[in-house]
C-alpha cells in the first residue's frame, strides 16, 4: 500500500468518525428535547388529567373550633366552577349565597393536613389537588 492509499484510507476513516459523532450528538439533542418537554408537564400530569388553577388559596381556609369541629371553606377563583369537591373522601356542600364550598368534619387536630380535590364543571377531566393545614380559631 502506497503512502497515497494510506492517506486516503485515513481520511475516509476520519470522515466516518466525524459523521458518527455528529449523528450521535443530534440524536442525543433530540432525546433531551423530547424528555424535557414531557417532564415539564406541558401535555398532562401523571394521572392523565390536565392540571388547572381553580382554587383561591388566599380566601380558602380550614380551622378547628373549641368543640373540636373542623370547618373547611373553599373558594374558587373568579369565573371558575366545580362539579365536585372532596376532602379525604368527604363531599363538600356548595353554598351559593356565600359563593363557597363548605365541609364540617370531626376528629381532626390543629396542624393536621387535609387533601382536597376539585373537579371542574366545564370539563370533568380538569382537576386540582391541594393540601390545607388546619388552624385553631
Amino acid at each position: 500500500m502506497s503512502r497515497l492509499d494510506k492517506a486516503r484510507a485515513y481520511k475516509k476513516k476520519k470522515v466516518l468518525i466525524t459523521k458518527f459523532v455528529f449523528i450521535s450528538f443530534l440524536f442525543l439533542l433530540i432525546m433531551v428535547i423530547i424528555i424535557g418537554t414531557f417532564n415539564r408537564g406541558l401535555f398532562t400530569d401523571r394521572s392523565g388529567r390536565k392540571e388547572v388553577d381553580l382554587i383561591d388559596m388566599e380566601k380558602s381556609a380550614a380551622f378547628i373550633d373549641m368543640f373540636e369541629l373542623t370547618y373547611i371553606r373553599l373558594y374558587l377563583k373568579e369565573g371558575k366552577t366545580a362539579s365536585s369537591v372532596t376532602a379525604n373522601d368527604e363531599q363538600f356542600e356548595y353554598k351559593p349565597e356565600e359563593d363557597r364550598w363548605d365541609l364540617t368534619l370531626k376528629g381532626y387536630n390543629a396542624g393536621e393536613k387535609i387533601n382536597i380535590t376539585v373537579i371542574s364543571e366545564n370539563n370533568s377531566e380538569k382537576t386540582q389537588n391541594v393540601v390545607l393545614i388546619i388552624e385553631e380559631l
